[in-house]
Formats: structure tokens, C-alpha cells, sequence
């Protein structure tokens, strides 16, 4: 145990001299920099593969195999990243191509206190990242329907995955009234496309099952058990860090978007009420924080990003980073 504890240590403080120059390397726009993004992230999940997490939860949700768990945990994160970014690239979301979204997203994704390995929470992230791609696509587009169908039914999958998730469904309504003109048919068809996997898994269990379990899965939607009064004082340190760095990202987001044009503006909207309607699932979670915190990360990632973007202190954006990785390594032994 001391032994592992000291390796910990050891690849920590070597990724806190990496991460002084991480802003810089991220802002170029060679695609080279994705493969550091999965660098950090497989050094840390391995890392704390062989630690205890400090809060409970409770995970029903794996193929039985621990390590396959963390592989299909992993892969799907750098996938996020890497969809992320090419989402906010070909978008223009920023207004030079860039890999900061991917950098901080992988960040979030490795916070202490967070269960890291495959489960509900990271699978229909995925889910709703392809979902919100769809969603900025119907920007000026007069042929909408498939996309529109596209979205909705990914948002009914990620339901099934995670009830709170239903949620967003009023998130694709939402979007589409703002970035677009919609007409009857276009909330007929994001309804259908909604309640198709609905209906396809209540058949099944109809079938093959019993409808009151379809109860205990919607009621069994908090996944870690602790709050915030169980956090330890370094992992605090970190949520108020954070909870910091992102009132200073949404100030220059809002900045930005001020300064884009109608198209950029109306989707750097839908990044915002998506962070709200992430933060909406915390009432239906049953108060479940950490999970809302990372269903939360995509759009957090790219406000965040933002911030790091658009300071034109370079070396204070790298300072502040590093403070970040700093706090959060020691979250990991503190």
C-alpha cells in the first residue's frame, strides 16, 4: 500500500510540471495534442484504479470485469473529448480552432471524489453530446426533421440509461425555439423519436420482465451516496477552485458571445441552457451532486475553455491551471 501510495506521488508531481505548458500546447491546433488529453487521462484513472473512493455509491451498472470497465470508461471520455472538439471546431464556437474543451472536459472527468470507470453517468454523456451536436446543426437549417429525430432519440436512450435524463428532452424543445422556426411537425416528430426506445424497453419488460421494476430503476437514480458535507477539506478546496474558475469562464463567455455573430451567438446560448438543464437533474436525482456535476462537464468544459482562451496573460491562464491540477492531485492524498 505504501508503495503504490509513493508511485501515486510520484506520476502526480510529474504531471504538475506537464501541465505548466498544458494551456499552450492545447491552444495550437494540431491534432497530435488529443493524444496527450488520453495520456493524462489513462495515467490518473489507472492511478486511482487501486484506491478506494471516498464516497460511497452505488453502481449496478458494468459488464463484471473491472479492468473492461475502465477501458469502455476510458475510451468513451477521450471519445467525448474528441467529439467535443470537433464539435465546437467545425461550429465555430471559438473563433480560432482549438483544444482547450478537450484538456479541461478530461480534467473534470478526473476529479478525486468521482467513480471512475464505466457507469450510467459517462455512457449517456456520450449520448448527449451526440445529441447536442444534432441540436446546433438545426441552426438555419430548413430540413430539420431528421436531425430533430436524431436528437430526441438519444436523449430517450440516455433516459433509459439514466431516468434523470428526461429531463433534457424539454432541452431539445427549448433549442429548437431558440436557433430556429419550428412548426408542428417538428415537435411531433422529436416526440416520437423520444418515446420510441421508451416504448421498445417498457414492451420488453412487459414481456419479459415485471412493470414494477420499471419503479425501483427510476427510484435507484442516485448514484453516489454522500454530499458535499462529506467531501474532505482538499476535495472542498477543489469544488470552490472550480466553482471560481468557472465564474470568471462564464463572465468572459458571456463577453463572447456578446461579440459573435447571431448564428455563434444563438448556439453559444444552447451551451448555456444545456449547463442549466444539466444542473436541472439535481431535482430529480435526489439530490445526487456528484452526478449533476458531471453531466454538468460538457458544458462546463467549454466555458471554462473560454476563460483560458480569451486570457490574454498567457502565463496567468497556465498559473491558474496549474493551481487547479495542483489542488486536484492533492485531493487524491488529502
Amino acid at each position: 500500500m505504501f508503495q503504490s501510495t509513493n508511485l501515486l506521488i510520484t506520476v502526480y508531481l510529474s504531471l504538475l510540471v506537464f501541465h505548466f505548458m498544458l494551456i499552450r500546447i492545447f491552444k495550437s491546433n494540431q491534432p497530435f495534442v488529443m493524444s496527450l488529453a488520453a495520456i493524462l487521462l489513462a495515467i490518473i484513472w489507472f492511478g486511482s484504479f487501486f484506491r478506494e473512493i471516498p464516497i460511497d455509491v452505488n453502481i449496478s451498472f458494468s459488464v463484471g470485469n473491472k479492468w473492461v470497465d475502465l477501458f469502455l470508461g476510458m475510451g468513451l471520455v477521450i471519445f467525448q473529448s474528441i467529439f467535443l472538439n470537433r464539435i465546437i471546431n467545425e461550429h465555430k464556437l471559438f473563433a480560432v480552432n482549438t483544444y482547450l474543451p478537450s484538456l479541461v472536459l478530461t480534467l473534470l472527468n478526473c476529479v478525486s471524489f468521482l467513480y471512475l470507470s464505466f457507469y450510467q453517468i459517462v455512457l449517456s454523456n456520450a449520448l448527449l453530446l451526440l445529441a447536442f451536436d444534432q441540436l446546433l446543426k438545426l441552426s438555419g437549417e430548413r430540413s430539420k426533421l431528421t436531425l430533430l429525430f436524431n436528437a430526441s432519440l438519444l436523449v430517450g436512450i440516455s433516459s433509459l440509461i439514466y431516468f434523470p435524463n428526461v429531463l433534457f428532452f424539454l432541452f431539445v424543445w427549448v433549442v429548437l425555439i431558440y436557433i430556429n422556426t419550428p412548426v408542428w411537425r417538428d415537435f411531433v416528430i422529436s416526440i416520437i423519436g423520444f418515446i420510441l426506445p421508451l416504448l421498445y424497453y417498457v414492451s420488453y419488460v412487459y414481456v419479459f420482465d415485471d412493470l414494477s421494476t420499471l419503479m425501483l430503476e427510476i427510484n435507484a437514480s442516485r448514484i453516489y451516496v454522500g454530499g458535499l458535507e462529506d467531501l474532505s477539506v482538499m476535495n472542498k478546496i477543489l469544488m470552490l477552485l472550480l466553482a471560481f474558475i468557472f465564474l470568471l469562464g462564464l463572465s468572459s463567455f458571456m463577453k463572447t458571445s456578446g461579440k459573435s455573430v447571431t448564428k455563434v451567438k444563438r448556439m453559444l446560448a444552447a451551451v448555456f441552457i444545456y449547463l442549466v438543464f444539466g444542473a436541472g437533474t439535481l431535482f430529480l436525482n435526489q439530490g445526487d451532486v456528484y452526478a449533476t456535476f458531471l453531466l454538468m462537464s460538457i458544458p462546463l468544459s467549454i466555458i471554462m475553455a473560454n476563460f483560458f482562451q480569451h486570457l490574454k496573460k498567457v502565463f496567468l491562464a497556465e498559473l491558474i491551471f496549474a493551481a487547479l491540477v495542483v489542488v486536484l492531485s492533492l485531493s487524491y492524498f488529502l
